[in-house]
């Protein structure tokens, strides 16, 4: 193929299959992509959620209850 010149069919077949495999890479990758962010984005939700244990969650709302007896006492609603 020269430049300028007039393009073969078997030359033409070439760019459009190459034009066309250009774009379908393109539309897969922005899927894929799409995909993977909403996967890391499940995968972040998920640690958030279960990143702190039921112990350290039972052991918070002791002291969260002792504090609060504590101040019960000094009010004099509880003995």
């Amino acid at each position: 193929m020269s430049i300028g010149g007039q393009l073969t069919a078997a030359e033409a077949k070439t760019l459009i299959l190459q034009k066309l495999y250009d774009w379908v890479k393109e539309q897969l990758t922005r899927y894929l992509n799409a995909a993977k962010r909403t996967l890391i984005a499940l995968v972040e939700k998920l640690w958030d959620k279960y990143a702190v244990s039921s112990r350290e969650l039972e052991a918070e709302r002791e002291d969260t209850l002792k504090g609060l007896s504590e101040y019960l006492v000094k009010l004099g609603y509880m003995n």
